[in-house]
């Protein structure tokens, strides 16, 4: 018995892959700032990983995970203290 087709032709399980990733990579991204803003993590690492997050997250192709990255920045900076 094959998998059953959403409307749009995606398995469902592809979403949930993606919403994971995404969860997945946001949490990384979060990590890697405080990390980098606590001096824990050498400049040229927090760089590279803060570097291609937004291109990681763009590659999930599921707006539910851009909307989700987009939330965590303005909370971010609305919540952070300036250094």
């Amino acid at each position: 018995m094959g998998r059953t087709l959403a409307p749009g032709g995606e398995h469902p399980q592809d979403f949930l892959q993606a919403v994971a990733n995404g969860v997945a990579l946001n949490l990384l991204g979060i990590l890697a700032l405080d990390s980098f803003r606590r001096r824990r993590m050498p400049q040229l690492v927090a760089v590279l990983l803060l570097g291609g997050l937004p291109i990681a997250i763009l590659a999930t192709k599921t707006r539910a995970v851009w909307l989700a990255f987009t939330g965590s920045l303005v909370a971010l900076t609305i919540t952070s203290p300036s250094p």
